[in-house]
């Protein structure tokens, strides 16, 4: 799957989109991952969803004031889904979602992402950001399956985080002028096709 191939929704009735994939594919034991805040903010409402129709939902609620995407939260993650067949749910924003993903990875399990800020650019990515051995590296991983974005819990995150992910996006103008540079100075290979990609989502 690329990332052209995702579903993706964003609007008031995340939820109810979520269902309705969940069941066009048969999909019934699910491992929710959030932490603290995400849980409160959405991930409590997914789960009283899912259950509401008798679904096995197993929840992970990593816990803290910050939650890193290292060893420790990826094995919590996967010690409690304990090799079963399940659909991972990353409710949460880039951290969240980077944890899940390299779970759901190692677990050969599929995962559907739900955001709950607009703080990164990447949730439709392959690779994930994770810290291993100390060091923050992006490990090829995979993307989620689709992404069921809540409109209003997007608009309600911290301001900070909102900013951040404004500054994520315009970012790319700069990336695309240091590709342009590289190219010209250094003869690194330039995609037209990907540049364009990139600039049509900035306008």
């Amino acid at each position: 799957m690329t990332e052209r191939d995702i579903p993706i929704y964003c609007g008031t009735e995340a939820l109810i989109e979520l269902v309705r994939y969940c069941r066009s594919r048969e999909l019934h034991r699910f491992l929710l991952v959030a932490d603290e805040n995400t849980y409160q903010a959405l991930g409590q409402r997914v789960e009283a969803a899912l259950d509401d129709l008798g679904w096995d939902v197993q929840t992970v609620i990593l816990p803290g004031p910050e939650v890193l995407p290292d060893e420790r939260r990826i094995r919590e993650v996967l010690s409690q889904a304990q090799g079963q067949e399940l659909s991972y749910l990353a409710v949460g924003s880039g951290t969240i979602t980077d944890i899940t993903r390299y779970a759901s990875h190692c677990a050969r399990a599929s995962f559907i992402s739900l955001p709950t800020a607009p703080s990164v650019d990447a949730y439709t990515t392959g690779g994930a950001a994770v810290v291993l051995g100390g060091v923050k590296r992006t490990i090829p991983s995979h993307p989620p399956t689709a992404v069921f974005a809540d409109l209003q819990t997007l608009c309600q995150a911290p301001r900070d985080m909102i900013a951040a992910g404004f500054g994520d996006a315009i970012g790319k103008f700069t990336s695309l002028a240091d590709w342009n540079l590289g190219t010209l100075l250094l003869g690194e290979p330039f995609d037209p096709a990907i540049a364009n990609r990139l600039r049509d989502a900035l306008l």
